[in-house]
């Protein structure tokens, strides 16, 4: 999903790993050239909306939860 912020536009994608023992989730941002900005371990069940993907840009992309 792309946001726009004050300053860009950026990518944030949310890739699950499905297991049946282990499941795990990561959320990452990348800018508009493609580089990564930033990358964090979340858990499965994190939902990505637009309001929570532009919270963690502007929060400077600190692990949701821990502000």
């Amino acid at each position: 999903m792309v946001v726009s912020t004050a300053s860009a536009r950026v990518t944030v994608c949310l890739d699950i790993v499905p297991d049946d023992d282990n499941p795990s989730a990561t959320l990452s941002a990348e800018d508009e050239a493609g580089e990564l900005l930033a990358q964090v371990r979340v858990t499965p069940s994190f939902q990505l909306k637009r309001s929570s993907a532009v919270a963690w840009v502007e929060s400077g992309f600190a692990r949701p939860g821990e502000r």
